[in-house]
């Protein structure tokens, strides 16, 4: 379904660039039939690369990143290029019809055709502003939550949230080895990571993540899995990052302090892709052996699960939404989300932290207003303020 859509996709963009951009041209037919061609195989940037990418994965091929990045590249732009070039040839046609009926044809198309190439120039800039910030090394987001559940005079306790580390061709271990740094350089009391760790096998990306091993905490490193993940052969990876100090809390829990315990679910995209029960979100299950007197703090991948009847903790950790990535785009996904995009949300006595991720699915790399991040979670007892 999803490749009859993107293909679908790919016509739609050729079809309104071709018809609205190339073809007003002035300028031989034969050079327009070279611009056609062009936009013809930006269009089809995913088909292609599913072809040349071994045809394991339709949407994140396995290829070099001097391959992958100019390619992302020239497909945001004919992407937005063609939503924006559709708008603008409506507002020209309504000027045109309302405000210049007298206005010499030609006149009218040079002043189009200026103002046309003019947008693909201003969207290819903003384009690479977007896919630059992509590609950056995580900043640290320090936070601070206060759980009433908490007695005040608890000790602050800091909690490092990693999410959405994407490893592929494009995020390689050196990255990682960023990411592990930057986190160890925040003393932490525990690290959680909520999810997406892989995009690919454990044969392909394994040493992309092998630096994970050095994360450093003195309560330990906690995780969950998530829909990438899922796709990616989720038991295989659990197995080789537990083997490196990661413990997965797989509808289970554990006591973090005397005062807070961990937990963390199954993705809810395991429901779609395994029939064994215990390979589902449990959150009864995963908060059962919680102390009655203690916090409790829930690890899931898609923050949606926050309003689960079943889910009765009072933090819940998550990302998957990579912080909206963009204006307007971010309002979409937040009807995916149940409105939670990224930030800290109350609900009564509960909350919320949507992490807009460490780093971003290759097969979108756009990030506009938005920058990747790692959080630092102070976790203080008492009343939380308004």
């Amino acid at each position: 379904m999803l490749a009859q859509i993107s293909c679908l996709l790919s016509l739609v963009i050729f079809l309104v660039v071709g018809g609205l951009l190339i073809l007003p041209l002035f300028c031989r037919w034969w050079w327009k039939l070279l611009y056609l061609l062009i936009t013809a195989a930006a269009a089809c940037k995913i088909q292609i690369l599913y072809l040349l990418g071994g045809r394991e994965s339709y949407f994140t091929p396995h290829l070099a990143p001097e391959i992958l990045i100019p390619a992302n590249w020239v497909w945001l732009v004919i992407f937005f290029y063609a939503i924006l070039l559709l708008l603008l040839s409506l507002l020209l046609g309504l000027l045109r019809l309302t405000l210049c009926r007298k206005t010499d044809k030609q006149h009218w198309r040079r002043l189009g055709n200026r103002l046309r190439v003019g947008l693909l120039v201003i969207t290819a800039a903003t384009v690479s502003v977007g896919m630059y910030n992509s590609l950056q090394l995580p900043e640290v987001n320090k936070i601070t939550i206060e759980l009433p559940q908490l007695p005040a005079e608890t000790v602050p306790l800091r909690i490092a949230l990693l999410a959405d580390l994407h490893a592929d061709d494009i995020a390689d271990a050196a990255f990682t080895q960023g990411v592990v740094d930057i986190t160890n350089a925040q003393n932490p009391d525990a690290i959680v990571i909520a999810g997406d760790f892989v995009d690919g096998t454990v044969e392909q990306f394994g040493a992309h993540l092998e630096p994970l091993r050095g994360l450093n905490a003195p309560l330990g490193v906690y995780a969950v899995g998530g829909n990438h993940d899922v796709y990616s052969g989720l038991c295989e990876w659990e197995s080789f990052l537990s083997a490196r100090g990661i413990r997965f809390l797989n509808n289970a829990g554990t006591p973090l302090t005397d005062s807070l315990y961990l937990a963390g679910v199954r993705d809810e995209a395991e429901r779609r892709f395994s029939r064994s029960i215990t390979r589902q979100p449990d959150y009864r299950a995963a908060l059962r052996n919680a102390p009655p007197d203690s916090a409790t703090i829930l690890l899931a991948h898609q923050p949606a699960t926050f309003v689960h009847p079943d889910n009765t903790a009072d933090l819940q950790l998550s990302g998957h939404t990579h912080g909206g990535m963009m204006p307007g785009l971010r309002s979409l996904i937040a009807l995916a989300n149940k409105g939670f995009v990224a930030g800290l949300y109350r609900r009564s006595e509960r909350q919320l932290y949507v992490s807009r991720g460490t780093r971003l699915w290759s097969g979108w790399l756009f990030r506009l207003c938005n920058s990747p991040e790692i959080t630092l979670i102070t976790v203080k007892g008492g009343a939380h303020s308004n």
